[in-house]
């Protein structure tokens, strides 16, 4: 498996029309969540995970707000979404082996996924009840576009 982007648009991160099926969830407009899955709960299938009403509620070890949002075009046609780097407190519970990023709508199933990673510096993790931080790259966390 690799990491991707299954969703989100350009126009998603720019403030457009939304992820396909679901409304008005932009990048920086809208609250981002980042998950910690559990692999012995779900598994990942870009076809058929959408939105994190296809994430079970049991697989989801923990979960942290992105802050400090952004997004930047190079100007041909590629827009880079990044953020601050995020410190999740006192996590406990199952070993994670995947990371997602949702966006926040009014319940499980109006919450896209706009990015999935499965290999990462540090996963599978297991966590010891002590702060998990991710360390986002310098280049973003994802891109879309040439």
């Amino acid at each position: 498996m690799t990491n991707y982007v299954p969703t989100p648009t350009i126009l998603d991160l720019l403030g457009g029309t939304g992820a396909p099926g679901h409304t008005n969830n932009q990048w920086l407009t809208d609250t981002m969540t980042l998950y910690g899955v559990d692999a012995a709960s779900h598994t990942p299938n870009r076809e058929t995970v959408a939105d994190l009403a296809d994430i079970a509620g049991g697989a989801r070890v923990y979960s942290g707000t992105l802050l400090g949002k952004t997004c930047v075009s190079n100007g041909s046609g590629r827009v880079t979404a990044a953020a601050a780097d995020l410190v999740v407190a006192a996590v406990s519970g199952s070993q994670f082996e995947y990371v997602y990023i949702v966006g926040d709508g009014t319940g499980d199933s109006d919450s896209p996924v706009m990015a999935f990673y499965d290999t990462a510096t540090g996963l599978p993790a297991t966590p010891t009840g002590a702060a998990i931080t991710h360390v986002f790259s310098q280049n973003g966390i994802f891109y879309l576009g040439a």
